[in-house]
């Protein structure tokens, strides 16, 4: 059952209205620098661990060869990085009890 996304300004309106005390400006200033730190960490290397939630890591991605599915030409994938997820335990009990409702 898919509600939509959860866009950035969507997680900035909560946090402004489960905090009120806070300043919008003061709310948008903290998630920027969340999702900079996790960005940071990750361009170097890093893994990044959310207890309860999951981890983020980054994996090389080898160089292939795909077919175009537009073009049906064969073309090269250069080698990268690309970042990997995997939920945590309880993430993964939400995600259960909410598929079974």
């Amino acid at each position: 059952m898919n509600r939509g996304s959860l866009k950035k300004k969507d997680l900035i309106r909560k946090l402004q209205d489960q905090n009120p005390e806070l300043f919008r400006e003061d709310v948008v200033e903290i998630v920027n620098m969340v999702f900079d730190a996790m960005t940071n960490a990750l361009a170097e290397g890093r893994r990044i661990e959310v207890r309860g939630f999951g981890n983020f890591s980054v994996t090389p991605q080898k160089a292939r060869e795909f077919i175009n599915p537009k073009t049906g030409k064969l073309t090269k994938c250069e080698p990268g990085k690309r970042v990997v997820f995997r939920a945590g335990k309880n993430l993964v009990k939400v995600l259960e009890k909410s598929s079974d409702e």
